[in-house]
């Protein structure tokens, strides 16, 4: 057994951590696997004036991308895990938290220049069944996902050295609490803001066949979806042709077969 001391000036490791340990024998006992000598606990540390704390989370713009460009429209999803570690229940209201997107020249919202891109109430879709207004009883957590965020194309403003996008767990001013540390309510991502208009990039979205297994000289449906980076809409979806091969690997090579074609038309404002 062993004490474990947290350091209440570090607020960097208030909230939601991880607690790991590592066995070291120094090369004094040789060892032939060292892979399984770390193992890793959730624990939460709980730091007076600490209210919210954000979790896992993840931020997707949009087919992979880490940059953004003006004049283009974005449709950004959000998966984060909030939790409550106050010494009481939080009340239910959109008026008691929000959960804030702003753009950045830091990875934070404590230095440099923020702007608010998108708030939580403003062209915000969250999932069935999943609101942000759940009160949170203390010690409990939160998770969401599949919050969409819908960025207008002049949402993007004019460039202030903005590197990254920023998640913010926000309370507003008149609440019965305040959140004193804050350095946990915050997650970011490296994004670049650019001027220029983005070229064209056309993905495969999903690729279903209708059976696992098909007999020789048989047939079988198969459905593709493809998604284009920008708004495709006006232009002929005849453009767009997908060819099928057969293939003994995972890879396209010139010894693979030629199986067919499948044209396309649009379905909705950027697949096929």
């Amino acid at each position: 057994m062993v004490d474990v001391h947290t350091n209440a000036s570090d607020h960097k490791y208030c909230g939601p951590v991880y607690l790991a340990v590592i066995v070291d024998s120094k090369d004094v006992i040789p060892e032939s696997n060292e892979d399984n000598n770390m193992a890793v606990i959730p624990i939460t540390v709980l730091c007076f004036g600490d209210v919210f704390a954000l979790g896992d989370s993840s931020l997707d713009v949009g087919y992979g991308q880490t940059e953004m460009y003006r004049g283009v429209e974005y449709t950004v999803t959000l998966d984060t895990t909030i939790y409550n570690i106050y010494s009481s229940d939080l009340t239910e209201g959109k008026e008691n938290w929000q959960l804030n997107l702003y753009l950045s020249n830091f990875p934070t919202i404590n230095q440099g220049s923020q702007a608010l891109l998108l708030n939580t109430f403003t062209s915000v879709t969250y999932p069935n069944g999943v609101s942000p207004l759940l009160g949170l009883h203390s010690g409990e957590s939160l998770k969401v996902e599949d919050i969409q965020y819908n960025i207008a194309a002049d949402m993007i403003p004019a460039d202030m050295g903005y590197r990254y996008i920023v998640l913010s767990l926000d309370l507003p001013s008149g609440v019965p609490y305040q959140d004193i540390i804050r350095v946990n309510n915050v997650k970011a991502w490296p994004l670049a803001i650019k001027d220029t208009s983005p070229g064209v990039d056309i993905v495969v979205t999903e690729f279903d066949i209708a059976e696992a297994q098909v007999v020789v000289d048989g047939a079988t449906n198969v459905s593709i979806t493809v998604t284009g980076s920008v708004d495709l809409d006006d232009q002929d979806p005849s453009l767009v042709n997908s060819v099928l091969y057969w293939s003994l690997d995972d890879q396209l090579d010139d010894s693979d077969l030629e199986s067919g074609h499948c044209h396309h038309q649009w379905l909705s404002q950027h697949s096929t």
